[in-house]
């Protein structure tokens, strides 16, 4: 059986919006532990109405969509704080978006789009530029709470506030300016048939030789050749053809490395593992088409004590 679709994340339509308020009372209500329509009524007037949120300034909400069209959660996003709405501190931080109301039809929890209807607001975020995005749960929210310490939020107790004696408690996802730096490429992986017919060929076409010591490999090692200076470097695996497996490999210091690891979290949604050479650190992932990518950094012990 083929995976379900990814859901389409997309702007709620007018017509959606009384549909998408009951979707969230029911998810709302059903939470063991959170207060019932009855205990905050006003709450959950809140959550029917969540169409209106649209016409305050700078905000959106979003919905996740099914492959089919079924409507499958939503969630609000703030690219103004002053609008936000909450107790507490929140609608006073600067150079920050929000995100609230995360609510995702009980049919289909564990379908992802409570995942991807944030990473969309994170996605807003960074195209205006904000350092930060803030969010608020409880503790009868522990789905929501696992997957925002997943994306790389932490909890802001300066945030956390009391609604009608529920402890409400903030989080808050730091946003880097900027990518941090890459020196340059490092090497890039070759796959051939034939190592040592491989590298007759790089040396007679394109003078690229190995390293003193790297001749020769053992097992599935690969044997990197170059040019003198050794700006130009080239990783050859003996396997068999492969359709487009070229990876480029990038180089980086050891800080520079682990503040790579933290941001390819909070971009691709998930943690990279960095992997032990016993002389390197190195981080593989892919983009969108499949193209793949390694960090690599040589600062070794830097990076063992910091991980």
């Amino acid at each position: 059986m083929s995976a379900a679709a990814p859901p389409t994340i997309r702007d709620l339509r007018p017509g959606e919006a009384p549909a998408l308020g009951r979707l969230l009372v029911a998810a709302y209500s059903q939470l063991e532990g959170f207060p019932t329509p009855q205990q905050q009524p006003r709450y959950y007037e809140m959550l029917a109405g969540i169409g209106s949120f649209a016409d305050k300034p700078g905000a959106r909400v979003l919905v996740a969509v099914s492959a089919d069209g079924q409507l499958m959660g939503g969630v609000v996003y703030f690219g103004d704080m002053a609008q936000y709405g909450s107790g507490g501190a929140a609608t006073a931080v600067r150079n920050a978006s929000g995100i609230r109301l995360l609510g995702v039809d009980p049919a289909f929890r564990g379908s992802g789009a409570g995942k991807a209807l944030t990473l969309a607001c994170i996605r807003l975020a960074r195209e205006q530029g904000h350092g930060q995005v803030i969010l608020h749960t409880t503790q009868a929210m522990q789905v929501a709470w696992r997957l925002y310490e997943s994306l790389g939020f932490v909890r802001a107790e300066d945030l956390d506030f009391s609604q009608q004696g529920l402890s409400v408690f903030g989080f808050r996802l730091a946003l880097a300016s900027a990518p941090p730096a890459l020196e340059r490429i490092d090497h890039i992986h070759v796959f051939v048939a034939d190592r040592a017919a491989a590298q007759r060929w790089y040396a007679e076409v394109l003078g690229l030789t190995p390293a003193a010591g790297q001749e020769a490999a053992a097992g599935g090692a690969p044997v990197t050749v170059g040019n003198p200076s050794g700006s130009v470097q080239l990783a050859l695996f003996e396997r068999p053809p492969q359709a487009c497996r070229s990876v480029v490999a990038f180089a980086a210091t050891g800080s520079e490395f682990l503040a790579w690891r933290a941001h390819l979290a909070a971009s691709l949604g998930r943690t990279v593992d960095a992997v032990d050479h016993d002389d390197a650190w190195s981080m593989y992932f892919h983009d969108p088409d499949g193209n793949p990518f390694e960090i690599t950094t040589y600062d070794y012990d830097a990076v063992r004590g910091r991980l």
